[in-house]
């Protein structure tokens, strides 16, 4: 990628109605391996870029059509962001200041070092680019990466908190949560986690949290509050989210506990169940071997 930009930018749009300078600089900068192109007008200039763009220009201030920042100001209003030097014959500090606003990457004046330091000053330019550029990109993949990261969490039943090292609240997902007995979403950004959870949990809460900082360690904790004289009960986990955030997940497993608890429920009965039905086997043998017992008293009784 590095070489292809590097053979973009090498590209050199020299624009300076002074012919013998302009020859020169051509020459000069392709034996420093720069592609060169000379133009003598604003206008030619603005007719090769709307073909091709990726270069660097250099520029001077006077031309027999245009001034230097007229045509700036040209390629501006054609939505083009193009890496530009500007040259004059003669220092004017607020033609500087003017250009650099339009976006030069540097001002030089055309005296006897123009020759010699102009191949430093364009590597300085390209190395900058290169580093924009990259710089760019990786902004480009951590939003992307950061975008699919955010969907994921969207797309999860549970509520998820983002807390920072000051244990304040930097976001929660999913997106669309509603707001619930617990948590108040459309106020919880910016608040210490000490002032939202239940006061029962809330000393917990915060001690967990503090140990994910400290050990770099997923932390359980579930907990049950009471809310309207109902019992509501959660499972919490604490999860490390790069160096200076802790994920907070809560899961609402109320539902759950109800059918735990209504099948041990049905469970007991099931057992309480088989436990009558054995006794009631049990006295039925002993009934029975008491009945026989009691015929054969009866049938010696009748033979006195």
């Amino acid at each position: 990628m590095d070489k292809e930009l590097i053979r973009k930018y090498k590209k050199i749009a020299i624009v300076e109605d002074d012919l013998n300078l302009q020859q020169l600089l051509v020459k000069n900068l392709k034996k420093e391996g720069f592609d060169c192109t000379g133009f003598s007008e604003g206008k030619s200039l603005i007719e090769y870029i709307l073909k091709e763009r990726d270069m660097i220009i250099l520029l001077d201030q006077k031309l027999p059509d245009m001034t230097g920042k007229d045509l700036i100001d040209k390629i501006h209003s054609y939505q083009m962001k193009i890496p530009f030097i500007v040259m004059t014959g003669q220092g004017d500090e607020k033609l500087a200041v003017e250009m650099m606003k339009k976006g030069a990457s540097d001002y030089l004046i055309k005296d006897m070092d123009l020759l010699d330091i102009l191949p430093e000053v364009l590597d300085k330019l390209l190395s900058n680019l290169l580093t924009e550029i990259r710089l760019k990109d990786t902004e480009n993949s951590l939003k992307i990466a950061l975008d699919k990261n955010t969907a994921l969490l969207n797309s999860f039943p549970d509520l998820m908190f983002l807390v920072d090292s000051d244990f304040i609240f930097k976001d929660f997902f999913p997106k669309n949560a509603k707001d619930n007995h617990l948590f108040n979403l459309s106020e919880l950004i910016g608040e210490n986690i000490l002032n939202v959870f239940h006061p029962e949990v809330t000393e917990k809460i915060y001690e967990k949290v503090n140990q994910v900082f400290l050990n770099g360690k997923t932390e359980l904790y579930d907990y049950s509050v009471i809310y309207n004289d109902q019992a509501l009960f959660y499972e919490s986990r604490f999860v490390p989210f790069g160096k200076n955030e802790v994920l907070i997940i809560e899961r609402n497993v109320t539902e759950k506990k109800k059918n735990e608890d209504e099948k041990e429920r049905l469970k007991s009965q099931l057992l309480q169940s088989q436990k009558l039905e054995s006794i009631g086997r049990l006295a039925g043998g002993v009934a029975h071997d008491f009945n026989n017992m009691l015929n054969g008293i009866m049938g010696a009784a009748q033979l006195i």
